[in-house]
């Protein structure tokens, strides 16, 4: 066997999980309309079961979110085992070049404990431009609204020190720092994860991984740090890092039964778990030497989990169980047959495709106009935007879609005119991207295009309209529109929700839409 690969069984029974509870959590998860993109259950150390919804492929990594933290996290204890810093650690006494001369009167008081349980008591912005500015002075320089260690509140910022921090004292930045002791012995590619403009990882999020990537990363926390035999990941941290070390945010179950260093408990089952925005989830339940992972665009994160809660842990049996062939066949097909619902196929309009074919659409645009659907696009710490200079071009089966951003070179994909996706491969700003993309021509005479980053979250959809006149419509909208974007920014500033509160929060997003989201306008030209 390949010591770098996980071990797959050759059913759930053999790991004691019947495989007509993994077709029941599938048939839950359509009936439920969650969307996920992929999932591991996980048993004994080997993989019960596996699967992945076309167009998302095993291959290709997937966007971690929040997930990113407790790879920050894990980064940080190897650089106390190694005694190059404590938790005790003083934060501001490792930037004293970037510190304020006049500290405020909590400066000297926050620690590197502090960061990682979410207690620092900073007050960021969240709108700042973090293309112009220095990260760390703009965390040391941000005011505090409570002393450290009083409350938590989910601040990303923190976690993004915590990869400072580690480049500081190291010189190393944390995936050159994590390669030979993290992702070279549990056999993970090194991996893509977004910097400063200093080269310093964002820490909180930014950091892709592949399903079974992540995988491999709770399976070590879930053997106490060790991999085939040998201790990877230092076992004191495994056992600090994962335990209740604060209070956390009320609200929904599972965000309010602690927090340890960049890790969440979970109230689903006894466990813990890594937690990505939208659903990057890798959870370990305790008591049952068991892990779930997955990779999703779900906006209600706690929908994810209550899917998995109600079938597992209880279908869980303490012994093999008898093998099922009739039940393992079928959960065989039902796994390769997973695929997110498709645009189906509609009628070809040749009169607007021929007089498209000599013309560009040019744009009014918007600097946040983008193909990157926008909580993965307000996240970039280098944002493309201002998507201009469209243009289409017709083939029998499928048609190619051109168009400029800036801090991007021109894109070209091609799109699926007959109910199937068409694969290509994009750049956008820092962001290297397959992307899966369909379009059909509507009764109205409209053009709607979706357009899938494979390594994103969300899908971009939009709707072109053509007038008589030249002008162009298009139409554009995030696929979960409002409900995205609140849980976005609730999450990002740390807020609790309460139902008053959503009702506020959806009519500031749905103001804010035509902003951060907006249609534009454009007319034809005559190509040179």
């Amino acid at each position: 066997m390949d010591t770098s690969s996980l071990e797959r069984a050759k059913c759930p029974e053999e790991l004691g999980i019947p495989s007509q509870a993994v077709i029941d959590f599938l048939d839950d998860v359509k009936k439920s309309n969650i969307e996920l993109h992929s999932f591991m259950l996980l048993r004994h150390g080997k993989i019960a079961a596996e699967g992945w919804w076309k167009p998302f492929k095993e291959s290709v990594p997937h966007t971690m979110y929040s997930f990113s933290k407790s790879v920050s996290s894990t980064a940080i204890g190897f650089a106390i085992s190694e005694g190059l810093i404590s938790l005790d650690t003083k934060v501001y006494s490792l930037f004293p070049e970037k510190a304020p001369k006049i500290q405020t009167k909590y400066a000297k008081e926050l620690t590197i404990e502090h960061l990682l349980t979410m207690t620092s008591g900073k007050l960021m912005n969240p709108m700042a431009d973090t293309e112009k500015m220095d990260w760390i002075k703009n965390f040391l320089y941000a005011p505090f609204s409570r002393k450290p260690g009083t409350k938590f509140f989910y601040t990303n910022e923190n976690s993004y020190m915590l990869c400072a921090i580690v480049n500081k004292v190291t010189g190393m930045s944390v995936i050159d720092y994590l390669t030979p002791r993290l992702f070279e012995p549990l056999g993970i590619d090194i991996p893509f994860w977004e910097t400063d403009p200093n080269g310093v990882e964002a820490g909180g999020w930014g950091l892709q991984l592949k399903t079974e990537d992540q995988a491999k990363f709770i399976q070590c926390y879930a053997n106490g740090g060790k991999w085939n035999g040998k201790q990877i990941i230092p076992e004191q941290w495994v056992k600090t890092a994962t335990i209740k070390q604060v209070e956390n945010a009320p609200g929904k179950p599972d965000n309010c039964v602690g927090y340890g260093y960049q890790f969440w408990r979970c109230a689903g089952a006894k466990g813990y778990r890594c937690d990505g925005l939208f659903g990057q989830f890798a959870i370990v339940m305790e008591d049952y030497d068991a892990c779930f992972v997955t990779n999703a665009g779900n906006p209600m994160e706690q929908d994810v989990l209550d899917v998995i809660w109600r079938h597992f842990p209880s279908c869980f049996s303490d012994d093999a169980l008898p093998e099922n062939e009739e039940k393992a066949k079928e959960l065989k097909e039902r796994l390769a047959e997973l695929e997110i619902p498709l645009l189906e196929k509609g009628a070809r309009n040749f009169a607007t495709e021929n007089m498209l074919e000599s013309k560009t659409i040019r744009l009014a645009t918007s600097p946040f106009a983008s193909l990157l659907a926008p909580p993965a696009f307000f996240m970039l710490s280098k944002k493309p935007g201002r998507l201009n200079n469209i243009k289409f071009h017709f083939e029998d089966d499928y048609c190619t879609f051109s168009w400029d951003e800036q801090k991007s070179p021109r894109n070209t994909i091609k799109v699926g005119l007959d109910g199937k996706y068409r694969y290509s491969q994009i750049t956008l700003g820092c962001l290297k991207l397959d992307t899966a993309s369909m379009g059909k021509w509507n009764g109205d005479g409209s053009f709607e295009l979706w357009i899938r980053p494979l390594q994103m979250t969300q899908m971009r959809k939009m709707i072109f309209k053509f007038s008589s006149t030249g002008i162009v419509d298009v139409k554009s909208w995030e696929e979960q529109e409002l409900k995205d974007l609140a849980v976005f920014w609730l999450g990002f500033v740390g807020l609790s929700v309460k139902e008053k509160l959503k009702r506020i929060t959806h009519r500031v997003v749905k103001a804010a839409l035509p902003v951060v989201d907006p249609n534009m306008l454009g007319r034809l030209i005559d190509d040179d």
